[in-house]
């Protein structure tokens, strides 16, 4: 999609900059469309910040992945380990090793950044100044963004679709050489 979308008329100031033009927008594409990838399905048990695995199911286990079972603290997350046996935090109690639960795993990064940037969220603009008589904000908007179409807006979120803007604008209107 971001070869398709940077302007090729870029190529003739420089290759250079065209291709830093699609990277940025190609990462401001994944963060915003992808989907985190898989991880496994296994049965276990928690003991303070100890995961023990009973047996895998399908997938691979590894760290920086979030647990999902029903009754665990919410963003329990694998920090450490292999094999059988992993660190976990927040520490907690969970099934046992009578009762292991059946539990999956999956990476989070794509999702954690789509919240941290508030993909998901619409924003006018930039906040020119505040108030604190009634809360109230006023939106600068730059005008640069007034070549911007609604649906284009997003590239503000991210700092790669920034770097995009950026590099666009510098050499015609937001989307390249006019």
């Amino acid at each position: 999609m971001a070869i398709e979308t940077v302007n090729l008329d870029l190529t003739l100031i420089s290759q250079t900059v065209y291709a830093s033009a699609v990277y940025n927008l190609a990462g401001h594409l994944l963060i915003e469309t992808a989907q985190d990838l898989a991880g496994a399905a296994f049965t276990g048990y928690i003991s303070g910040n100890n995961l023990n695995v009973v047996s895998v199911t399908s997938g691979t286990l590894s760290t920086q992945q979030t647990l999902i079972a029903t009754g665990l603290q919410p963003n329990t997350t694998v920090i450490g380990g292999s094999g059988v046996s992993w660190e976990v935090n927040p520490s907690q109690t969970y099934a046992s090793l009578a009762t292991p639960a059946l539990m999956s795993s999956k990476f989070t990064y794509l999702t954690s950044l789509r919240a941290q940037w508030q993909i998901n969220q619409f924003v006018p603009g930039v906040i020119a100044s505040t108030s604190d008589e009634s809360t109230s904000a006023n939106y600068k908007n730059p005008a640069v963004m007034d070549n911007l179409l609604f649906s284009d807006l997003n590239y503000v979120k991210t700092p790669f679709g920034r770097n995009y803007l950026s590099i666009a604008a510098r050499y015609g209107s937001p989307f390249g050489v006019s």
